[in-house]
């Protein structure tokens, strides 16, 4: 994976706003391979699930749970803005 550079950015037909978006991110991964995709997915794990959250006015909040598939991955995002007790 590597970060978002002026060389990238010159080699693909974006809008301007899409790549000034882009140009301010403090960092950005772009994968290179589907297995780069899922391992990024997963949290960098091969087998369970894995939970993807953040925190709002100090509290958890739930974003997404994905589960490692044979033939890929599955998500489920639960209700927007569920709070989930630690």
């Amino acid at each position: 994976m590597t970060a978002v550079d002026e060389k990238f950015l010159k080699a693909v037909d974006l809008p301007y706003a899409v790549r000034e978006i882009l140009r301010g991110c403090r960092s950005l991964l772009m994968p290179e391979s589907r297995e780069e995709i899922f391992s990024l997915a997963m949290g960098n794990q091969t087998a369970g699930a894995f939970e993807d959250a953040y925190e709002i006015e100090n509290r958890r909040v739930l974003d997404v749970i994905t589960c490692c598939m044979d033939n890929g991955s599955v998500e489920d995002y639960p209700k927007l803005m569920r709070t989930v007790e630690e």
